[in-house]
This record gives C-alpha cells, sequence and structure tokens, in this order.
C-alpha cells in the first residue's frame, strides 16, 4: 500500500493488483515497482482494489489473515477486525511484467558484503546532497564498490566505499535517487540487479521483487582524493577539512506513495513526477501501442 501512488489517471496506480492465480500482491507508483508472493487467494484472477493505510496501525493485531471475496468487494479478516477492499471493476494496472528485467540478462550483479548494508543505510542520509529535490547518488560498481555524492554541481565529492562488496558482470555506474535505495536496505534486500545506466534496478529475494527506475543524470566520477565518508556516512575529520563545503543531512521525507511531496510549486512536481516515471513511461505508450495495433 506505501508502494502505491495516491493520484488518478488512466492506469489505477491508486490501487494494489491481486494476483489470485499467481498468489502476489503487486504495486507501483510509476517509479518504483513491489511484487511480493506466497499468499494464497480464494479467486484466480486479477482484482484491482484500493490503497488504504489501515494495514500499518499499530491497532491490527497479528495473526492468520482470512480471505474472502464477493461480488463487490476482497474482505481480509485478522482478529475480530474485518476489511471490506471494494474490486475497482474496469480499472487498468500497467503491464508490470514488462518492466522487470529478466534474472541474468546481461546485467551486473552486485551482493552487498557482511555489514555493508546497515553501513550504506546509515550512511546514505548524511551523504552530500540529501537536501537536493531528487537526492541523487552515483552507485559506483567497480572495484571496490564505492557510493559518491556531491552537492552544488562541480566539486569534491564524498565517497563511501564497499569493499566486502561481490560484483558479478561488468563495472557500471548509476544514478538513483537514495530513497529507493534505502527502501530497497529497509526491505532486507542486498543483491541488486543493475542492467545498466538509465535502466530500472531489480532485486529479487524469492518471495519479493522490488524495482526502481534510475536517474537520467550523469554519474559523479572518480576523484583522486574524494572525501572518504565514515561507516555512518559523515566524511572523516580529516577529508572534511579538505572537501569542498557541502550541505549534508537527512534527505526530505517523500513517503514513496507520495511522489509529489517536496515539490513547492506545480512545475516541481511535474519535473520530479517525469524524472521518475520516464522507463516505465515508454514502456506504457509501448503497451499501448500493440493493444490499438490489436
Amino acid at each position: 500500500m506505501r508502494t502505491a501512488d495516491n493520484s488518478t489517471g488512466r492506469y489505477a496506480l491508486g490501487h494494489v493488483l491481486l494476483r489470485g492465480g499467481k498468489g502476489e500482491v503487486v504495486a507501483t507508483d510509476g517509479r518504483q515497482l513491489l511484487i511480493q508472493g506466497g499468499f494464497a487467494f480464494p479467486f484466480p484472477d486479477e482484482v484491482l482494489v484500493p490503497r488504504v493505510m489501515l494495514f500499518g496501525a499499530r491497532g491490527l493485531p497479528a495473526g492468520e489473515a482470512l480471505v474472502a471475496r464477493s461480488e463487490d468487494h476482497v474482505l481480509l479478516r485478522v482478529g475480530q477486525w474485518t476489511v471490506a477492499l471494494a474490486i475497482a471493476k474496469g480499472g487498468r494496472f500497467p503491464n508490470v511484467d514488462a518492466v522487470v528485467p529478466a534474472p541474468g540478462a546481461g546485467s551486473t550483479r552486485w551482493r552487498l558484503g557482511p555489514g555493508e548494508a546497515k553501513a550504506l543505510a546509515q550512511a546514505l542520509p548524511k551523504l552530500p546532497g540529501a537536501d537536493e529535490e531528487l537526492a541523487p547518488v552515483t552507485v559506483d560498481l567497480g572495484r571496490p564498490v564505492a557510493v559518491r555524492a556531491r552537492a552544488g554541481g562541480p566539486g569534491r565529492p564524498t565517497e563511501l566505499l564497499l569493499p566486502a562488496s561481490a560484483v558479478e558482470g561488468k563495472a557500471v555506474k548509476f544514478v538513483t535517487d537514495r530513497q529507493y535505495l534505502a527502501r530497497a536496505l529497509r526491505l532486507g534486500l542486498d543483491t541488486f540487479e543493475v542492467p545498466g545506466p538509465g535502466r530500472p534496478v531489480a532485486c529479487r529475494d524469492g518471495r519479493r521483487t522490488y524495482v526502481w527506475m534510475t536517474l537520467d543524470q550523469t554519474a559523479v566520477p572518480p576523484h583522486p582524493s574524494p572525501a572518504q565518508a565514515d561507516r555512518a556516512g559523515a566524511p572523516s575529520p580529516a577529508s572534511e577539512r579538505a572537501a569542498a563545503p557541502h550541505r549534508a543531512g537527512p534527505w526530505p521525507r517523500r513517503p514513496a506513495a507520495q511522489p509529489a511531496a517536496g515539490a513547492s510549486s506545480a512545475v516541481g512536481r511535474l519535473t520530479l513526477w517525469a524524472a521518475g516515471l520516464r522507463n516505465l513511461a515508454g514502456l506504457v505508450r509501448e503497451h499501448r501501442r500493440r493493444e490499438r495495433e490489436g
């Protein structure tokens, strides 16, 4: 539900797709996509239900969840709670299978080493540029792996080295809004499949697939003497004195389901949306073209 969007449009991104036959729950806001499997639904088809935030309520008891379906609703019961979610009949959902990169398929595979997921999660909000609109970071899958960021245009970057990471495939660099990389880490995902710059990044763990769109920005190149971030993400004292001034701090909290949050104007909201939607929008256009031709 946190992955879905609350906006309206031709495609029902403000809904969650329940895939009865596959036992999957799917959501996307156009920039990120989460597929979670392992469910047993009492219906074989696919239905759309609205995005609601009830399931994060503290008062909702833990335990077995029972699922039923009527003509117009999907019903879920947990303890004494019963929730009826109206089925969005006629709603359309993007062809998310076309977005998910096939396993392998020439992708570079990056697996974080012991302790590196925690170190990276702590570092991301403290690296330079965290208060910029898209909070970009460069992930350089060279040897060693480095996560690099800088604020305010050209200058000396701050770099977090991840020497225990394992990389299979060619060395690539990609730029991403750090909130999606951070979310993958919060989900407990530590292995990433990277087809290349400007392509979606995919994480899988057997039951879950998380995909997000990278940014169409120039990667921060290596620097002969970057400011070295410590394991908590802050530049070390010596490198901080030598580095160019930059702003660091928690990036604006933008809930995944609120892609316009943090933008101060309609222009800002459209810019943010367009930057993240670039790849998925192309796939949706292709899907529409095939529908017209079919």
